[in-house]
């Protein structure tokens, strides 16, 4: 439903639900000190405030509490804890079933449009911005722009942006919480010599884009130009879709949410075990309390048990003498790592102890202890929360049985399809909004699945599977089924590297047999040998491997690409000295391209 040009001059006035945003945004500032990246308070945000807050209300002492707020350092260990977890979630972008297509009304413009997301880093903005944005901040939109001019194509080239909900100043949505409209502020206009002249702001629905704007001295803004589009919903939306309850749409249930309580104990706790830690490195220092001789200027009082009496005068201007603690005993250092604690002495011989006169307070070890195994469970439970296994089965050296491994599996994928499901709709969303506001009606259809078969296994893991699959002779498409999981998992949520690998090992010859099985001396012997250096020479030659021939069939691709990696091995046969064969290898043959290359 789009808003009228008066209720968007009215919001940018009187924003109806800028208190709610601003609501949402403090559980954004949550979210953001956890994660980071913070190199000090100022970087942490306003929550750095709120938490030392509530530790100074538990300690309840100035002294404790400045000694904490020195401890505090960043960044934070809940920020190394949630970056680990990081790595893990990036992996829901390359699931083994994952499906992006389009539909045009014609192929070229399909081909076009594949170079016009690559041209604007579509992925990288998946995988980059939109990412940390969820990690970092989750009560967000992203919104597509529309510039005033058309590329060289004549295509208008959108933007897309992020924007946090107390960045906007008005959000409107409907009733099932999608954004419906849009206001924020745009850069202002100014004169030459800098100076502000005007202020805009942007005003999306599901009809238009309009701008607004107030110039100096006028009472409120008026419409500069609107552009009506054909998209038949706004060109905006929330990257992340889980709500926090269903009477505030604004507020967002980020994939965080049920961890900050853990995360700001484990701040604290840290801080609370490095001071504990601070008791043994530098114990207390015990002696014998000595008589304090401290005595007032006048010298009519001396210290009394830390008591003197001071001389000053009444309301009727007469003179009295008031109590006040001693200014020496007042300045020693509070009881603290390093500090000195004086005992009062023996009161007779029987109890004294002359051969200590003095000695330290060591830290109870079970104290230390017990701080550190808290913290430890406390980051296990943390890690099995965040990302499903608490005991990274990528890495344990401990027995571990099939169903255990199993279970944990099972609870990573479910961790990663959350994940996957929310950047899916994201990624569906604004891929349409990009692709219709560009080509217009000649964008036919969109499919995005995130698919569920993600890699949970490590690199170095898949890389040791497929050696022992070599060892055990397992067939070639076994042997062809683990390399690609490989190439998968080094590609990473690069759609381009792995179009990429998938085009090398299409090229190079045998690619799951080791060198010494090709016929030594045959042009597959060379190529392989020596395909880093061809392909380096084709695509010096050419385009980059995955640009060449994009609007074409991958078959007529890579068959055009291979017909000129075997022109540059004849053209090297003069050039090169055949080797001799190894001992049981096998020779040479007819020194052809093998069948099939």
């Amino acid at each position: 439903m789009p808003i009228t040009d008066n209720q968007a001059i009215q919001s940018i006035l009187n924003p109806v639900n800028g208190a709610a945003l601003k609501r949402a945004g403090e559980d954004n500032d949550r979210q953001r000190y956890h994660v980071g990246p913070a190199t000090d308070e100022k970087d942490a945000g306003p929550y750095a405030k709120r938490l030392k807050d509530r530790v100074k209300n538990i300690l309840q002492n100035e002294d404790k509490y400045r000694r904490f707020c020195s401890l505090l350092n960043y960044p934070l260990p809940s920020s190394r804890l949630i970056d680990n977890a990081a790595d893990e979630y990036l992996k829901c972008f390359g699931a083994e079933d994952k499906y992006v297509d389009f539909e045009f009304s014609s192929d070229e413009l399909k081909a076009q449009a594949s170079e016009f997301l690559d041209e604007i880093k579509f992925d990288d903005w998946l995988t980059k911005d939109l990412f940390n944005q969820c990690l970092r901040a989750s009560a967000a939109i992203w919104i597509v722009d529309l510039p005033a001019t058309v590329n060289q194509t004549g295509f208008p080239q959108p933007v897309i942006m992020l924007r946090e909900v107390n960045q906007l100043t008005d959000l409107f949505t409907d009733t099932r919480g999608n954004v419906m409209a849009a206001i924020y502020p745009m850069s202002p206009i100014k004169d030459a010599s800098n100076k502000e002249i005007a202020k805009r702001w942007a005003v999306l629905d599901d009809v238009s884009y309009r701008v607004c704007i107030q110039r100096n001295g006028e009472k409120e803004p008026s419409v500069l130009f609107t552009n009506v589009h054909d998209l038949e919903r706004c060109p905006a939306g929330w990257i992340w879709h889980d709500k926090l309850n269903g009477k505030d749409p604004f507020r967002i249930q980020s994939p965080l949410h049920a961890v900050f309580t853990d995360l700001d104990n484990l701040v604290i706790g840290d801080i609370f075990r490095q001071h504990v830690d601070l008791y043994a490195s530098f114990p207390i220092l015990w002696n014998f309390k000595k008589k304090c001789n401290y005595e007032t200027p006048d010298g009519l009082s001396q210290c009394k048990e830390g008591k003197i009496w001071v001389a000053t005068t009444d309301h009727d201007g007469l003179e009295v003498r008031v109590e006040k603690p001693c200014p020496v005993c007042s300045a020693s250092k509070p009881l603290g790592p390093g500090s000195q604690l004086q005992v009062p002495p023996p009161m007779d011989n029987l109890s004294a102890n002359l051969s200590e006169p003095a000695g330290f307070i060591n830290a109870d070890r079970e104290l230390l202890d017990y701080n550190v195994e808290k913290l430890e469970a406390l980051k296990a439970d943390l890690r099995e929360a965040l990302t499903g296994d608490s005991n990274n089965v990528d890495q344990t050296k401990d027995a571990v049985n099939a169903d255990q491994v199993a279970a944990r599996f099972e609870a990573r994928k479910a961790k990663l399809s959350y994940w996957a499901a929310h950047i899916q709709q994201t990624h569906a969303e604004a891929l349409y909004v990009i692709l219709k506001i560009t080509f217009g009606s000649s964008f036919l259809s969109l499919a995005v699945d995130y698919g569920t078969e993600f890699h949970l296994i490590s690199p170095a893991q898949a890389i040791d599977d497929y050696q022992k699959a070599r060892v055990a002779n397992l067939p070639m498409y076994q042997l062809a089924l683990r390399r690609k999981r490989i190439d998968k998992l080094l590609a990473g949520a690069s759609e381009t590297q792995m179009t990429r690998l998938e085009m090398c090992a299409m090229l190079e010859p045998y690619p799951d047999l080791p060198l010494a099985m090709v016929p030594v001396g045959s042009d597959a012997y060379e190529l392989k040998a020596n395909f880093d250096q061809y392909l380096t020479q084709f695509e010096n030659e050419n385009l980059g491997l995955e640009i060449f021939g994009r609007d074409l069939d991958m078959a007529i691709r890579i068959t055009t690409i291979k017909s000129i990696l075997y022109k540059y091995v004849s053209e090297s046969a003069k050039f090169r000295q055949l080797p001799e064969p190894a001992p049981g290898s096998n020779p040479t043959g007819s020194g052809g391209k093998p069948a099939g290359q």
